[in-house]
């Protein structure tokens, strides 16, 4: 399933994996708990906020390794998709490149 876009935002489509995994080694900035949004920093200076959680595994200033478990994305009201929103960051500009994304 490809991705959209909705202005600066990157929407993540899925049917299958429900966990949301690091796209960086990094530290946990903040936790919103009223829409589940989680902030990370990476050490390569992005700012990754994950949006649509459901469920957050982490805590504000946990340390994170790329790949590792932070979160579920609430499955949606109105279709079998579960869709994750990302918004990422770099020295305060935002940017839709998600090659950042993949897990090697």
């Amino acid at each position: 399933m490809e991705n959209r876009y909705r202005g600066n935002e990157i929407l993540i489509f899925s049917k299958e994996d429900r966990f949301v995994r690091a796209a960086g080694n990094g530290m946990i900035k903040n936790i919103t708990e009223v829409e589940q949004y989680l902030g990370l920093i990476t050490e390569d200076d992005y700012l990754i906020s994950y949006g649509n959680l459901d469920s957050v595994f982490v805590k504000r200033g946990d340390k994170i390794k790329r790949g590792q478990i932070i979160g579920s994305i609430k499955k949606s009201k109105y279709d079998d998709f579960l869709m994750l929103s990302l918004y990422i960051e770099k020295n305060g500009k935002s940017i839709t490149d998600t090659s950042i994304l993949v897990y090697k």
